[in-house]
């Protein structure tokens, strides 16, 4: 219990004025009623001065006493099948239990009992010591939200029993909304069993067909180091690889390399073959979609004259499969005869958008830009930054020429200075950045045969990201790449990458490799499905999943989608469900183990994005309690973090946290009337007595 009294004004300055009241009545019964004695009348009058001059004051008189009423509590218990984890009597949840049947405090607090795993469900007392852990999935933050809501906005705190295995993505951006009272959690014990799983699989699809496949494994184990682990590839029933792994870190991985699939979608298994002992077998199996899409890639490229480059460049775009080229060298100014490739009827202007259109990407070799028309630039800009299309310039003798104060000069991954036409000759070598090396278009490559003619080009454009340089000065860059708008500009500072066809075979070879990645990455698979663009990105709130649990869906694109796109879901036994977007979002529910495939379709052109079905889905992909996320929870929420076997500590923290009621007698305005109705009364008990006692 305390007692506090508060002013409007400095606390010394209201005592003294508080005071004062009184001794002045004290000094006037003194001045005016000499010789006798007023002693009641004194009482009354300075009574009624002190009460006036504490309104007056706006003095707050209050009281703290402990809330006889107690709070509302919600107690959460975690049935999923995590909670069974540990030896037979001893799992996890079989100490939950019997701590639940022990505990006389929580019961005193009279709390909501809820069970949660998938879904929150209501617990009555009495089936505290007959739980079961059978549910597949682990919700907690949805778990918290209910909590809350069945509490209300008198909710005192939530005490939450859990291994801490979330399955879903916690609401963090949300949480301090959603959960306005403390969170306790109690973090349930036990030793992991020796387990060796699957933790996820990556692959480089969708790929163009004929292209290789490939697929990086991530395997987690504990309780068997020093051990080798078979890791399997299958298709269907047939075994495509096998590879073994030392278990000597707790994660790991391991790559597979398929040479290259004929178009189409594929349902291959990473199977990690189980250690003796395992108790859990059902993360040792991973099922993997792939893709391979059956296209070309339509290809204009456009040069100035028959120089080397553009031989051997032909030569090689001529041998592609996965391109379908169209060649045009300019005889006159504005003059353009096809040399090669596709055969089209070629316009009198070939900048311009109807004709650029057919093309996905356009390759200007040593142009010179001052004899376009400000119109050809900007047909080129909206191929690139508008229609999401790719341009590659090849240097020379007039690279970048005219490009300064363009149209043009927005797209590029440098910034014209005018001397990016100049050329500097001399033997170097072509060095990957640190930018280049996790770029990945050169993995594998970690060195380039000599060039010996190199442009100017030292003014890089923020946000551009530069390749290769040049050995003996890093600032000067070779190769350099930008993503204006919608699409990319690549620019190669340099006419003489011709010469590693004819070094060694080892130069030929890296010659190929150059080209191939080059086009690959200015247009890939997701560039020619048009993601974000035509097709939407698919993005789903998780990838495995169990039988019952609700996949949530979101379409995002960087803008409004160019055409109609039809959305369905393609069930594990083969059947199509229509899905309709409300806002960009969607939702199913699986019912069966398997793969699904939630597919976004426009203009003979599909997205596609899979749902692994697994009877545990992700409930048992880790094994180990999260005790991280537990106290990152008690953080948030202002509440505690407490192991099981260390549940009195529970008890003692929430003792000292009391609740206490603040009781106001002060003459504020609720109080305001009862404190005028006091004064009155007072004055006219004394004016009452002056009377009866004929004292004016």
């Amino acid at each position: 219990m305390t007692f506090s009294v508060h002013f409007s004004v400095p606390t010394i300055s209201g005592l003294l004025i508080l005071v004062s009241s009184p001794v002045l009545v004290w000094l006037s019964y003194r001045y005016f009623l000499p010789g006798r004695s007023h002693r009641l009348f004194l009482i009354l009058d300075g009574l009624a001065a002190v009460i006036i001059a504490a309104m007056l004051l706006q003095m707050d008189i209050s009281l703290k006493v402990p809330a006889r009423e107690k709070g509302r509590w919600a107690v959460l218990v975690d049935i999923s099948r995590s909670m069974n984890l540990g030896p037979k009597g001893d799992t996890r949840l079989d100490r939950v239990k019997d701590f639940l049947q022990k505990s006389r405090f929580l019961r005193q607090l009279e709390p909501v009992w809820l069970t949660f795993g998938t879904r929150v469900k209501p617990l009555e007392p009495e089936g505290l010591t007959s739980l079961e852990a059978t549910e597949s999935s682990t919700r907690i933050g949805q778990a918290l939200r209910e909590a809350a809501r069945h509490l209300g906005p008198r909710a005192s705190g939530i005490v939450i029993i859990s291994d801490g295995q979330e399955t879903d993505l916690f609401p963090w951006e949300t949480f301090s909304q959603q959960i306005s009272c403390p969170v306790y959690c109690l973090a349930a014990e036990s030793q992991p069993p020796p387990d060796t799983g699957i933790v996820d699989v990556v692959t480089n699809c969708p790929v163009y067909a004929g292209e290789k496949v490939q697929l990086n494994v991530s395997l987690r184990q504990s309780g068997f180091d020093g051990r080798s682990l078979p890791v399997k590839l299958f298709h269907g029933t047939n075994l495509v690889d096998q590879k073994t792994v030392q278990a000597v870190q707790p994660l790991t991985s391991v790559e597979f390399s398929l040479p290259g699939l004929s178009p189409g979608e594929y349902i291959y298994q990473v199977v990690l073959e189980p250690q003796p002992g395992e108790t859990v077998l059902s993360n040792n199996r991973y099922p993997v979609p792939l893709r391979a899409l059956a296209t070309r890639i339509h290809l204009l490229y456009v040069e100035t004259s028959l120089r080397w480059e553009y031989k051997f460049l032909k030569r090689y775009l001529e041998s592609d499969p996965h391109l379908q080229p169209v060649f045009l060298v300019r005889v006159a100014e504005n003059t353009f005869q096809q040399t090669g490739g596709e055969q089209l009827e070629i316009p009198a202007d070939i900048f311009t958008e109807s004709f650029l259109n057919h093309f996905d990407l356009l390759i200007l070799g040593d142009f010179d830009f001052t004899t376009l028309s400000p119109r050809q630039l900007q047909a080129i800009t909206e191929f690139v930054a508008r229609e999401g299309k790719s341009l590659m310039l090849l240097g020379g003798e007039h690279f970048l020429k005219g490009a300064q104060h363009s149209g043009l000069e927005t797209l590029l991954p440098v910034i014209p200075t005018g001397q990016e036409s100049r050329v500097s000759t001399g033997e170097f070598s072509p060095v990957l950045t640190e930018e280049g090396k996790s770029f990945g278009l050169f993995e594998g490559l970690t060195s380039f045969p000599g060039l010996d003619r190199i442009n100017q080009v030292h003014s890089i454009r923020p946000g551009a990201s530069v390749l290769l340089v040049k050995s003996s000065d890093p600032k000067a860059a070779l190769l350099a790449i930008s993503a204006p708008g919608q699409g990319k500009c690549l620019i190669l500072a340099t006419d003489v990458v011709w010469k590693w066809y004819f070094g060694q075979p080892a130069d030929k070879t890296i010659y190929e490799l150059f080209w191939a990645r080059l086009l690959r990455s200015l247009w890939g698979p997701e560039d020619y499905l048009g993601l974000g663009r035509s097709l939407p990105e698919i993005i789903t709130s998780g990838r495995l999943f169990s039988p019952g649990e609700t996949v949530e869906i979101r379409f995002a694109s960087s803008g409004k989608l160019t055409g109609k796109v039809n959305y369905s879901v393609r069930t594990a036994d083969g059947q199509t469900l229509p899905l309709t977007p409300v806002d960009n979002r969607a939702s199913f529910v699986p019912r069966q183990e398997g793969v699904y495939l939630i597919t976004a379709e426009a203009g003979g052109k599909s997205n596609l994005r899979e749902v692994i079905v697994t009877s545990e889905g992700t409930e048992l992909m880790e094994l180990s309690p999260n005790e991280a996320l537990l106290k990152k929870i008690a953080q948030f929420s202002h509440g505690g973090f407490f192991r099981l076997s260390e549940a009195h500590l529970l008890e003692k923290s929430l003792k000292e946290k009391r609740q206490f009621l603040t009781r106001s007698f002060g003459p504020g305005a609720e109080n305001r009337k009862y404190w005028i109705a006091l004064v009155c009364f007072v004055l006219n008990l004394c004016w009452w007595q002056r009377r009866r006692q004929n004292i004016v």
